[in-house]
């Protein structure tokens, strides 16, 4: 069961304790400083960065190194002579030998027409004959 002791509490017994007061620092005025001069004779120096990567570069971010396709541009960084550095990274096998799926459908469904057009031209092909005669005795 909880219980609950209470404060002794005697206003005879009371002690009163004052903060003491604590001594100030005398902080240290600054140092004077004046504003450094700047000439007004000197010309403004124009810096110029290059750009990276060079616009007459053939390689883009993404771009293979050659038809091997073995690495691929992954970035460009400057370094501190202000000379464009490329980045590559490896290429996964899967992207190296495997074309990319619009490349195959595009593929299989031209494989389709062409494997699939004598069949189609075998059910035309009478068709258009019956309307070439039935004109030809309209005429």
């Amino acid at each position: 069961m909880p219980s609950y002791i209470p404060i002794q509490y005697n206003p005879n017994e009371l002690e009163i304790v004052e903060e003491q007061e604590k001594p100030k620092a005398e902080t240290p005025k600054p140092p004077e400083t004046k504003p450094p001069e700047i000439p007004k004779d000197k010309k403004k120096e124009i810096i110029t960065i290059p750009p990276c990567p060079d616009p007459k570069q053939p390689l883009r971010v993404g771009s293979y190194a050659n038809s091997k396709k073995l690495e691929k541009v992954k970035a460009f960084k400057l370094n501190e002579n202000n000379e464009c550095i490329i980045i590559w990274e490896p290429v996964k096998f899967q992207e190296s030998y495997i074309p990319e799926v619009s490349t195959i459908i595009s593929t299989a469904v031209i494989g389709f027409v062409a494997a699939s057009s004598p069949i189609i031209l075998n059910a035309i092909k009478p068709i258009i004959k019956k309307l070439i005669t039935r004109k030809k005795k309209s005429s």
